[in-house]
């Protein structure tokens, strides 16, 4: 929030892997959240409400956590 009245922590997110190029073709290959962080992503404040809550809702942090650790892969031609 603008005021800093709400904040939420730092959070460190790392993502690994090579890319190899040959002409027209790319292969990649990435270990997504190696270390296998518990983080939030990102975290947003704002009101909201649930059914049956009072109608101008209570103001609180909503966030999105890390995706878990996984590998992927991609294959790209041009």
């Amino acid at each position: 929030v603008e005021d800093n009245s709400a904040r939420s922590d730092a959070s460190l997110l790392v993502n690994t892997g090579p890319t190899c190029r040959r002409g027209a073709a790319q292969w990649r290959q990435e270990g997504v959240d190696p270390l296998d962080s518990k983080d939030d992503d990102i975290a947003y404040f704002y009101g909201s409400r649930l059914p049956g809550e009072r109608a101008e809702g209570t103001d609180d942090v909503h966030f999105h956590g890390i995706e878990p650790r996984s590998a992927q892969a991609n294959f790209t031609r041009r």
